[in-house]
């Protein structure tokens, strides 16, 4: 959370994915989404949201798999 552009493009290059600067205003985008947090992905990331993930571990896990236990460089 203390250098969100950081740990994004860690992210993104651990998941293989490219960077895009447009990743950190994704809470500005107009396109319809569809989920039960539709409120949270209009606001932009906050401190009081971290490890919120571990929510969502065993659907990751089935997504991931043993990735997920891998550190991200």
């Amino acid at each position: 959370m203390a250098n969100p552009e950081v740990t994004m493009r860690a992210l993104l290059d651990w998941l293989g994915e490219p960077w895009d600067p447009d990743c950190l205003s994704f809470h500005r985008l107009q396109n319809p989404v569809r989920t039960a947090s539709v409120w949270q992905i209009r606001e932009p990331l906050m401190q009081t949201r971290q490890q919120r993930w571990v929510r969502y571990e065993a659907q990751l896990r089935q997504e991931l798999g043993t990735a997920l236990d891998q550190e991200m460089p």
